[in-house]
């Protein structure tokens, strides 16, 4: 099966009035919102009515079979697909310098990276990991493939908190890290200016309760460090008593 050829072919089949890049923005929007309807209902529903799904049931069919597709693809192997996918195809913004790393570059950096994280999660529960630039998430895939090879388990010992500033990146990275089940904060918004536009939680940070689990290890690496810290030196001053006759001449 050639998974991006059938993705591919059913953006393409449904209307053809509209643009590629529209199309594929469209479904990475609607599956973000599906996603991420159990856990904010107001706002994901909201998002998706917007798209109007029950007059255009073409659509919907389309959406639906390229959603099997993605799954599918993802359940077969490690893979940045919609991150391959848009730059296959010509979708990326050269002149705003996009450009999406190949994921067996990816691999072997978090290979590099993580080459002793089973020791290192032998002192404490889980790792956090920044992603500033994050694209698609393929960097984060890869950290993904690195745990399962080392015995780990990415979702319950790993949490990440990736920002883009482009929003369709938003959109394809939360796919995606939702769908291999990895407990994350996904952010739009500008990692140099220090600014968010919006930002969702992943299924598996509610599903796993990392909220708890992330405050359960603040607390114990503050603990850890008041437990080193070296006691602060106290000083006792001299005190001198005075006889009766020096007290006197001092008054």
């Amino acid at each position: 099966m050639n998974h991006k050829k059938d993705f591919l072919k059913e953006l393409e089949n449904y209307n053809y009035g509209e643009n590629l890049y529209t199309k594929f923005r469209d479904f990475c929007q609607s599956a973000t919102y599906a996603l991420a309807l159990p856990f904010y209902p107001e706002l994901a529903a909201q998002k998706l009515k917007e798209f109007n799904f029950g007059e255009d049931k073409k659509k919907l069919k389309a959406f639906d079979n390229c959603f099997e597709i993605l799954t599918d693809a993802l359940e077969t192997s490690h893979t940045d697909f919609l991150g391959e996918f848009f730059g296959e195809n010509n979708l990326t913004n050269d002149r705003a310098g996009q450009f999406f790393t190949p994921y067996n570059v990816s691999l072997m950096s978090a290979k590099m990276t993580l080459h002793d994280i089973d020791r290192e999660l032998q002192e404490k529960p889980l790792i956090t990991i920044g992603e500033p630039a994050c694209g698609s998430g393929g960097m984060i895939i890869a950290c993904r493939e690195v745990f399962l090879e080392k015995k780990l388990n990415p979702s319950t010992q790993m949490y990440v908190e990736l920002t883009d500033i482009d929003e369709l990146c938003f959109y394809m990275a939360y796919i995606q890290i939702s769908l291999y089940g990895i407990a994350a904060k996904v952010i739009h918004g500008d990692t140099l200016r220090m600014t968010q536009y919006k930002n969702l939680f992943t299924p598996v940070y509610f599903l796993n309760n990392f909220q708890f689990r992330l405050m359960f290890l603040d607390l114990k690496e503050v603990l850890t460090e008041v437990k080193t810290e070296e006691p602060p030196e106290v000083t006792i001053p001299e005190i001198k008593i005075y006889s009766e006759e020096e007290q006197l001449v001092l008054f």
